[in-house]
């Protein structure tokens, strides 16, 4: 049989392509299509569609399971209509383990992503856009905690928390790593805002704050911070507060 080389490299490209152009929600085992909505069972749970709520209280997801992945599949999860009252957390996990959050602009929630408890650990946060969240973008508890390439802008505003701080990113635990985040105007009002904390490692993040963001604003605080950068366009400011300083960081003032 002669050997025919274009169809051969057609038959390879075609394989290639189909690869390639796979979406995420072929590895879905569950869509989520109604709000609010609990998680029982381990799995990989995958948005398609844009979904809101305006409940100002309780969880827009609630995962009750280990071993779960909630795919947003680069949709929106909005809580924005409850106002800056609102005491909603878009996904939240208590008391559970290897929780992963991506793929998902999430905003309007009090706190966007909420993951603590005990046991709690090993999970992962990532390319995620939370914005408008009005206390904490995303607050993870845990042993080893990833948190990476995800986007945080204009954190604040909550009208019942208080002068409580205002995280952009707060993560703390054993063996936590938070990296290569952007997270931008943290705000608080009258109290205090921090891009992000605490006791940690941060490494090659960048926080920026606006104008008049806070009565006081701390960069990042705490823990290891590692060739990161903080932006600051009002004062008073500590950039690194608290932090063991290593390889390159940046303040501008």
């Amino acid at each position: 049989m002669k050997f025919r080389p274009g169809v051969l490299t057609l038959a390879v490209v075609l394989a290639f392509a189909g690869v390639a152009s796979a979406d995420e929600t072929t590895f879905c085992n569950f869509f989520i299509t109604t709000l609010p909505y609990t998680v029982s069972v381990q799995g990989h749970y995958c948005f398609d569609r844009n979904l809101s709520t305006a409940i100002t209280t309780g969880n827009a997801i609630t995962v009750n399971s280990d071993f779960v992945v909630v795919d947003l599949n680069n949709f929106k999860l909005g809580g924005g209509s409850a106002g800056l009252g609102t005491s909603t957390v878009g996904i939240r996990a208590t008391n559970h383990r290897n929780i992963t959050v991506r793929n998902g602009n999430i905003r309007g929630f009090k706190y966007g992503i909420q993951i603590n408890g005990s046991p709690s650990g090993g999970h992962l946060v990532e390319n995620n856009l939370l914005d408008g969240n009005t206390f904490h973008g995303a607050d993870v508890f845990g042993d080893s905690v990833v948190i990476r390439n995800n986007i945080v802008t204009n954190t604040g505003g909550s009208t019942n928390s208080g002068t409580s701080y205002r995280y952009g990113i707060s993560s703390y635990g054993l063996y936590s790593l938070v990296r290569d985040n952007v997270v931008i105007n943290t705000f608080g009002d009258a109290a205090k805002a921090t891009g992000i904390g605490y006791f940690t490692v941060s490494d090659h993040n960048l926080v920026k704050f606006g104008p008049g963001a806070s009565a006081y604003m701390y960069g990042i605080y705490g823990g290891i911070c590692r060739d990161d950068t903080v932006v600051a366009q009002s004062t008073p400011t500590s950039a690194f507060p608290n932090c063991t300083l290593a390889g390159h960081n940046v303040s501008v003032p």
